[in-house]
């Protein structure tokens, strides 16, 4: 049944263009908006019968006037959508000469409905995916049957697997920008998901294609063609981006997790970067900062601040060279004999072998951790 107020709206809209009074009718036959506001609450008996006996139009002539009850000269024609009639809308005049007039009223009438309730169905949908969102990223709770049911409506498939991906972008209006996001949306496979999170990120949780054998090189592959593709996206519009990846997901109740590794990699300015390539470090973050001051906060206290510097500022890319001191010393940027007189002032100080002993390399990661997050604790209390 048609709505009072859009009744009204398109009377008004009808009234601004044009010189001719409409009537708009619900399916029993009662006026519900008017050009002329006195008609509005009466009853039209011509569009009534027209409705009831299922006749596309109806036509009253002056002589007519006198046979139906609440009506002028004119004619009526009924509202149909989705092949259901709504109601009627009707023009006052002579019949042969508003007949032009009333079939352009009813096709922008029925126009208007579908383009209303399209837009009703794009609120309602939007609304969805945001709660959807929100029980996915941001809840503290569990919401599986919630998110479940969400997920059917939204066209979501539950059990693939795919890896976040949060875009932090130079300037976050793009993150509410249509036109952006449909541009890349239509870059994104069918089981993409795509969110804008409420601190205005991007995030695309990336399906990827899981086969036996290489799992790992086949999704950084498959992940560094994507962003390959969706640059040019950013590229054109002159957005300046960073990306950073989390953990690899294929049950929505762990698809938060995978948000919170991409805020970690965020935090720790890893742009770009494979989370599992960092999963030393994030474990090691896990370990609240009060029992590694149980643990190294007398070593730390012994080490001076040339020896603290050496630490911090090579250890990392000592790691990530799986200890190589080739490899090591050309990510410093600095000569391999440099790199061995900072190794050995390490190794010296502790009487240990980093190089050949993996014991003492998960002793310095831990002691290396432990330096920065103290260090970056004391920059913020400053």
């Amino acid at each position: 049944m048609l709505d009072k107020f859009f009744s009204e709206r398109f009377i008004e809209n009808a009234r601004s263009y044009t010189h001719y009074n409409f009537i708009v009718m619900n399916l029993d036959g009662m006026i519900i908006a008017a050009t002329e506001t006195e008609r509005v609450g009466g009853f039209h008996e011509a569009s009534y019968r027209m409705m009831q006996e299922g006749r596309d139009i109806i036509f009253v002539t002056p002589e007519d006037v006198k046979k139906y009850f609440g009506v002028k000269p004119g004619i009526d024609v009924p509202i149909v959508y989705k092949n259901k009639m709504m109601g009627a809308i009707g023009i006052t005049g002579i019949p042969h000469e508003v007949r032009p007039a009333i079939v352009i009223a009813k096709m922008a009438f029925e126009t208007m409905l579908e383009y209303d309730d399209y837009q009703h169905n794009i609120i309602k949908k939007s609304s969805e995916r945001e709660l959807f969102r929100d029980y996915l990223l941001y809840s503290e709770t569990k919401h599986t049957d919630e998110l479940r049911a969400l997920a059917q409506r939204l066209k979501y498939n539950i059990n693939l697997f795919r890896v976040p991906i949060l875009f932090e972008l130079s300037n976050r209006i793009y993150s509410d920008d249509k036109l952006f996001l449909l541009e890349l949306h239509n870059l994104c496979h069918e089981n993409d998901m795509i969110f804008t999170t409420h601190e205005g990120n991007i995030l695309i949780y990336k399906y990827v294609q899981i086969n036996q054998d290489e799992i790992i090189l086949r999704i950084n592959h498959e992940l560094e063609n994507f962003i390959d593709t969706v640059s040019n996206v950013f590229d054109k519009r002159e957005i300046f981006y960073k990306y950073y990846r989390g953990s690899l997901q294929n049950n929505f109740d762990n698809y938060s997790s995978g948000f919170k590794h991409c805020r970690w990699m965020q935090r720790n300015n890893y742009a770009g970067e494979d989370f599992f390539n960092y999963l030393e470090e994030y474990f090691t973050s896990l370990i609240p900062i009060l029992e590694q001051n149980n643990i190294y906060s007398a070593i730390a206290d012994l080490m001076d601040q040339q020896l603290r510097e050496v630490l911090i500022d090579n250890f990392n890319t000592l790691k990530t060279s799986n200890f190589n001191l080739s490899i090591a010393s050309q990510d410093l940027f600095i000569h391999k004999n440099t790199l061995i007189f900072r190794l050995n002032k390490i190794k010296n100080f502790f009487g240990i072998d980093p190089l050949h002993n993996n014991s003492d390399q998960f002793f310095l990661s831990l002691l290396h951790s432990f330096l920065k997050r103290s260090d970056k604790i004391k920059s913020e209390e400053v």
